[in-house]
């Protein structure tokens, strides 16, 4: 594979996990690390979005709201349109909605509860491991093909690359809050793991939309750990 193959296959899959226009998927070397840094520089777009609203005086209120909605946006709604389809399959179209937006109104009120100096961790470690989460469940499960537009679906992931996200997310944790961010990784798996196992039971497969519900899962878990690890004093309402 050479230079110009192995750059506009890195395009193509950061397309497929983020807003970045591209093309379709190509064969690509380390697909699944890929994905989680992809997360993890979306995460990283959305704390300067919000951290950029606590600069020029913005209540954390809104400044929160603002940091998930860009987070969201930049993350091409992959997460959030999976658990809409899931929740579609599972709750029907009068509750999937409320559902959906349930789960985010949860990761808003997970940030209001975090220290504004944690936001960091608050925001990048959760979108890094929930990408993880969706990554190392395919090499745990029998996936679906991948639909049509954006997925987190990969055509492989090997346990090399695994490793290598997993040390990327750790690194994160750890630098956020030592032992007690790895310890917060440590349940996040455990429900990664539960709830994967859990999806292909009941299903036969784990499909794209179920990933995505496994990675949301994930990011309010890790979001409410750090939350609990740092919380807030101050009401976000106060600026």
């Amino acid at each position: 594979m050479s230079a110009s193959e192995v750059l506009a296959g890195v395009r193509a899959q950061v397309a497929q996990v983020s807003a970045w226009p591209g093309s379709e998927p190509r064969p690509v070397p380390w697909p699944g690390l890929i994905v989680v840094v992809v997360g993890v520089a979306v995460g990283v777009a959305a704390w300067l979005c919000g951290r950029g609203m606590l600069a020029i005086g913005v209540a954390p209120a809104i400044a929160g709201v603002v940091a998930i909605v860009a987070a969201v946006l930049f993350g091409a709604a992959v997460i959030e349109r999976g658990m809409a389809g899931a929740f579609d399959r599972w709750l029907g179209t009068r509750w999937a909605p409320l559902a959906t937006g349930g789960t985010l109104l949860l990761r808003v009120v997970a940030l209001w509860s975090t220290a504004p100096a944690s936001w960091w961790a608050a925001v990048i470690v959760p979108a890094g491991a929930g990408r993880l989460a969706a990554v190392a469940l395919q090499r745990l499960g029998d996936v679906a093909p991948p639909p049509r537009g954006r997925s987190f679906v990969l055509r492989g992931v090997s346990a090399v690359e695994l490793v290598a996200a997993c040390a990327v997310v750790a690194a994160l944790a750890v630098a956020a809050s030592g032992g007690a961010g790895l310890a917060v990784l440590g349940v996040a798996a455990v429900i990664a793991v539960v709830l994967g196992l859990a999806l292909e039971m009941g299903e036969g497969e784990l499909a794209a939309d179920s990933l995505a519900v496994a990675a949301a899962a994930v990011e309010l878990a890790v979001a409410v750990g750090f939350a609990a690890v740092a919380p807030a004093i101050r009401s976000p309402f106060v600026g």
